[in-house]
């Protein structure tokens, strides 16, 4: 399966086709970074026109927040305070669902230490 950034192709088949030949053709499967209408097109293009009408998958990296921008996830463990990661991990879910996107890069877990040194994990659930 190939996955490839909305405009610009970045694996197989760079610059041979055009988007809709190969999602036709099935040599796409995922795509990041495309959205709305782009995204209907191309899937109605995979699920109508191509051999095995399976439906790609659409990712997006929101990983630090959707249309609300909140600090990196390093930045947010060093707040200590793993109820506000799940606050702004939910408003980031919650616009990006509200705008189709369903598979995101996100959440991410950083490390960070404490005071004595030790590791520490902040993670999301």
């Amino acid at each position: 399966m190939n996955q490839y950034s909305g405009g610009a192709p970045t694996g197989p088949g760079t610059n041979r086709d055009s988007y809709d030949e190969m999602i036709a053709g099935v040599h796409v499967g995922s795509f990041l970074n495309v959205t709305g209408e782009e995204a209907n097109r191309y899937q109605k293009i995979a699920v109508e026109r191509s051999r095995l009408k399976i439906p790609l998958l659409f990712g997006l990296d929101v990983i630090h927040g959707y249309r609300t921008v909140f600090p990196t996830p390093l930045g947010l463990s060093a707040t200590w305070d793993p109820g506000l990661v799940e606050r702004a991990a939910r408003v980031a879910a919650v616009e990006a669902r509200a705008d189709g996107v369903r598979w995101t890069f996100s959440p991410m877990v950083d490390i960070a230490r404490d005071a004595a040194g030790r590791a520490t994990e902040v993670t999301l659930r």
